[in-house]
């Protein structure tokens, strides 16, 4: 392997370009499609990931529906006093009776006459529920039904931003046409005006001419103005929307705004499209089984749980003496653990019965839901199409009546210059010009968000 260095010219024409790119802050310009700019804004839009993040939470509903099917540890550690005790069981503290001397217990429990002892007890109980009557499995199913509901939530933000940035493209293009063609209309009456201006000191024009088009320059310049003022903020809406800093250099690849083919099929189509793609329609459907689902587990809690484990109990008392007996009990000295199978049963009629209404109220509620979305998404899909359809004509129509403007203003500039009309015929077919050009980029992004209003009715988009 043959390492080349780079000759002392190559290094003098490389230096410039190593020096930019070593140099802090310095942003070369952007230029993005309209598909790559919408992968930049999904992937960096935090309304979606709030969307996200929440759908997590739903996955940690079903990580703890379903941990309640596994052990189950209670411990409780304490510390605390008891009575201190001193020698056995019988009387006076003896630890055996006999010899003539009766068999007598002592009876001083209650008493401290061997003063205190710090005293450590502890409890746990390990459970492993066998049979639930299927509380778990229910309530597990509706935590998986709650998260594709989330889930859900998660299309509907990227649908959102999806939209906001066709509005944002369309607009910068839109906005940036418009400037153009008010810098082609300045230049029109710039020229025009230095037309009238020489007339003027040769005497072969009017005053008024000249001051109809310096009228028409300032209108002009007051239209650019704005014009501007919208292009850049379409362009820093767009640079929020793709997660760049509104001091980034981003340019669009598109170089004038086109209108888009409208979406192939008919109406009715449309429609039976959107009731199957929509993320509402899946939202409502899974938000009714995991409705069932929890109304399952709320009647399920009339009954009990059957469950297995080991339980665990003791106390020490270091001040107190340990007795090994069988039959005598010292509760605060002693350790005792058991394996168990056991039945239990929390039995609240009233409020298990309120729970149950309540979870078929709100399954009643998202069937109606269900209902309202069948009727209204066919609706919005009819809207957006209908609005569609009429701008596009328009586009048509204003498209040759730019056309046809642009001619007027052209002939009435050449007219003009020959001296066959006066400077304000000039400016009335300057303003219609502008006036029907604007309309037409106007109506043009219209038409371009239609379309994109409609898809998204649809719900084709990632």
């Amino acid at each position: 392997m043959s390492v080349r260095f780079c000759t002392p010219m190559k290094l003098f024409v490389l230096a410039p370009t190593l020096a930019l790119a070593l140099l802090p802050g310095v942003m070369y310009a952007q230029t993005l499609s309209l598909q790559q700019a919408t992968e930049l804004a999904l992937s960096a839009d935090p309304r979606i990931k709030e969307r996200e993040a929440l759908a997590d939470v739903a996955q940690g509903l079903i990580d703890e529906a379903q941990g309640h099917a596994g052990w189950k540890l209670d411990a409780n550690v304490f510390v605390g006093v008891s009575p201190a005790l001193e020698g056995g069981p019988f009387k006076d503290g003896a630890f055996s009776c006999g010899n003539g001397t009766p068999c007598e217990f002592r009876d001083d429990a209650y008493k401290l006459s061997d003063g205190l002892s710090p005293m450590i007890g502890f409890e746990a109980k390990l459970i492993k529920p066998l049979y639930t009557f299927g509380k778990i499995e229910r309530y597990s199913e509706a935590a998986q039904y709650n998260k594709q509901v989330k889930e859900g939530d998660i299309q509907l933000a990227r649908g959102e931003v999806w939209l906001q940035v066709r509005r944002a493209y369309y607009g910068y293009l839109t906005a940036r046409d418009t400037r153009y063609l008010l810098e082609d209309v300045h230049a029109q009456v710039n020229r025009a005006l230095e037309i009238a201006r020489r007339g003027v000191e040769e005497g072969q024009m009017r005053v008024a001419d000249q001051y109809a088009l310096e009228s028409g320059l300032a209108l002009v310049n007051h239209y650019l103005a704005k014009a501007r003022a919208v292009e850049n903020v379409a362009r820093d809406g767009l640079k929020t929307l793709i997660g760049r800093p509104l001091n980034a250099s981003v340019e669009v690849e598109q170089a004038h705004i086109t209108p888009l083919p409208m979406p192939g099929g008919a109406l009715a189509e449309l429609a039976e499209r959107a009731l199957k793609q929509r993320p509402e329609m899946g939202q409502v459907q899974a938000g009714m089984a995991g409705l069932r689902a929890y109304a399952d587990a709320r009647r399920a809690e009339q009954r009990p749980d059957i469950y297995a484990g080991l339980v665990t109990l003791g106390a020490y008392s270091p001040g107190r003496e340990t007795l090994k007996n069988s039959y005598i009990y010292d509760p605060f000295n002693f350790v005792a653990a058991t394996p168990v199978v056991g039945i239990r049963w929390q039995w609240q009629e009233g409020v298990q019965n309120a729970r149950i209404s309540q979870a078929e109220a709100e399954l009643r509620a998202v069937t109606e839901k269900q209902n309202f979305a069948r009727q209204g998404i066919p609706f919005q899909v009819a809207e957006a199409y209908h609005y569609m359809v009429g701008m596009h004509e328009s586009v048509d129509q204003l498209g040759q009546g730019a056309a046809a403007a642009r001619r007027w203003m052209l002939g009435n500039f050449l007219d003009f210059e020959a001296g066959l009309i006066e400077g304000a015929k000039v400016i009335d077919a300057l303003k219609a010009y502008a006036g029907m050009q604007a309309d037409y980029l106007s109506t043009l992004n219209d038409y371009n968000m239609q379309v994109s209003v409609l898809q998204h009715a649809i719900g084709e988009y990632p």
